[in-house]
Formats: structure tokens, sequence, C-alpha cells
């Protein structure tokens, strides 16, 4: 898995590189004013997460890839697990 994501990140490396030369060299490709007419034909989908789902893929990481999750992202992940009522939410605003 972590091959994988080196792999990934040095393609998205090589890709960053070239368009930053690509628009050094050969500059904007929008005229000054341009105003994009995507919202009239592009289709933009928003679904919520699913909370359990989230749990699911969480369990199914081994025991170093959740520490390598932990030590970039800290214990928000460990959020997904914690039941959320009113005496909660009460003490979480009074922090």
């Amino acid at each position: 898995m972590d091959e994988m994501l080196l792999e990934n990140e040095e393609e998205n490396a090589k890709v960053h590189h070239w368009s930053e030369v690509n628009q050094r060299k050969c500059g904007d490709s929008l005229g000054a004013g341009h105003e994009t007419e995507t919202s009239e034909y592009a289709h933009v989908s928003v679904k919520q997460n699913n909370v359990q789902e989230l749990r699911e893929i969480l369990d199914h990481f081994d025991y170093k890839t959740k520490q390598l999750f932990r030590e970039s992202y800290g214990d928000i992940a460990y959020l997904l697990f914690v039941k959320v009522d009113g005496s909660f939410l009460k003490a979480l605003i009074q922090f």
C-alpha cells in the first residue's frame, strides 16, 4: 500500500511539474474575463458520508496503517465511535 501511495505521489509530482512548465511557456489558456459555463451542464452530486461505512473502513486497517493514519490526522478517526447525545453536546459546547 505504501508503495502504491509513493507511486501516486511521484505521478502527481510529474503532472504538477508538467503543468507549471506549460503554464510558464504558454500562459493562460483562457482569455481575461472568461466565465466558465460548467455549472450549466455539469452535475455535482453531494453524498453524505455513511458513518457506519467509515467505521468499517477504519476497522479494516492493519495496526501499522492505523498508526500512520493517527500520526497524520491525530485521534479524529476515533470520533466515529463516540456516541453523540444531548449531554455530550452540552459538554462539548462548554469546552
